[in-house]
């Protein structure tokens, strides 16, 4: 006589401290984690689409991650467990953040503004910026490539 025992299907539920931030606010994800027997150890990884925001373990039933690198417009993230020796991995339904505001910064009175063919920045990448100053009515634009640290 053989004895299989399966691994059981944890419930994730994920939430956010926040529905709608400015571009560079922080928002804040919550994974709960529950099974019906001991609690659910691992890790979590917060995913917006294909992107891995960030990296989580579990503690108590609970995995937490800050982030103010969310993309300017919707962005859809979920919450992916490991899994564990009692529990298979699983993915939580996905939260939405809408986030107003275009990536920028102002230097001096200059409204700096990044332009990019996609929409994450990450530190010491080299782009391309516009730098518009307003001078009493003319305004004036200048091009360059700059290395923007952000930190």
């Amino acid at each position: 006589m053989t004895l299989t025992i399966s691994k059981a299907t944890p419930s994730v539920v994920l939430s956010t401290s926040a529905t709608s931030i400015n571009y560079g606010a922080t928002v804040t994800f919550t994974a709960t984690l529950n099974g019906p027997g001991v609690v659910p150890t691992g890790t979590v990884t917060f995913m917006s689409g294909a992107t891995s925001l960030g990296m989580s373990t579990a503690s108590g039933n609970t995995a937490t991650f800050a982030t103010d690198l969310l993309a300017a417009g919707t962005d859809s993230v979920a919450a992916v467990y490991s899994g564990d020796n009692n529990y298979i991995s699983e993915t939580s339904t996905a939260v939405t953040v809408t986030v107003a505001g275009t990536p920028g910064f102002t230097i001096n009175g200059a409204s700096i503004a990044l332009e990019q063919n996609h929409d994450r920045y990450t530190r010491g990448q080299c782009l391309r910026v516009l730098i518009f100053q307003e001078i009493n009515t003319l305004k004036n634009a200048f091009q360059g490539t700059f290395i923007v640290i952000l930190l």
